[in-house]
């Protein structure tokens, strides 16, 4: 046989630590597409990503050359450290103390400032 031809998807699954929400609306579609370029980099020349906020969805067109496990090792790797820089642009817009009466808010917990900041 003089050529071997073949199509091989993956649907990969992971979730965030803990399942935390960390992909929320502002970030979701920058860490998508940052991770589909990872696939594509490895090797797999077709790559879907999509997702709520505490799982992604990857499907790929596997490469020939391509080693899953490696793969999914270096994408999970380095989309938690892109995701950590988006994290860090998060807090340069709204400060801590924000965020913290935002959550105490949300939540229906009385709270006196003069306590808190001490």
């Amino acid at each position: 046989m003089a050529h071997s031809f073949s199509k091989v998807y993956i649907h990969i699954i992971f979730s965030t630590k803990e399942r935390r929400l960390w992909l929320d609306d502002s970030i979701r579609a920058r860490v998508h597409a940052y991770i589909a370029t990872l696939a594509r980099d490895a090797g797999c020349p077709f790559a879907a990503v999509g997702g709520p906020d505490d799982h992604i969805h990857i499907l790929v067109d596997m490469g020939k050359k391509v080693h899953l496990i490696e793969m999914i090792g270096r994408i999970k790797q380095e989309s938690s450290k892109f995701v950590k820089t988006l994290g860090a642009e998060y807090h340069r817009r709204q400060t801590f103390q924000d965020e913290f009466r935002a959550f105490l808010n949300r939540y229906g917990i009385e709270y006196d400032e003069q306590y808190v900041w001490g």
